[in-house]
């Protein structure tokens, strides 16, 4: 999608590790700690992990389009149904 939106033919992803933050909602008490927190036990530089080279496929861009088109036809059935009642 966002080679699509901002036109570009080829792009990498990039994956970053990052410690956890303090007081996160989706961790409780049991929760080891230690686990989400990355400082001294992964060096930085090693933290960042790059893909190879993804190249844009025009096909995928038009499934991809079909699909919305049919996904927002019924959304936009589905919302009449509900303001009609």
């Amino acid at each position: 999608v966002y080679m699509m939106v901002c036109d570009v033919q080829r792009a990498f992803v990039c994956y970053c590790m990052v410690d956890t933050p303090h007081g996160d909602v989706l961790l409780d008490k049991w929760d080891d700690m230690m686990l989400h927190n990355l400082e001294n036990k992964v060096v930085a530089h090693k933290r960042i992990s790059i893909s190879e080279v993804i190249e844009r496929d025009l096909f995928i861009e038009q499934k991809m389009r079909e699909r919305y088109a049919i996904a927002n036809r019924y959304f936009q059935n589905y919302l009449e149904e509900i303001y009609n009642k």
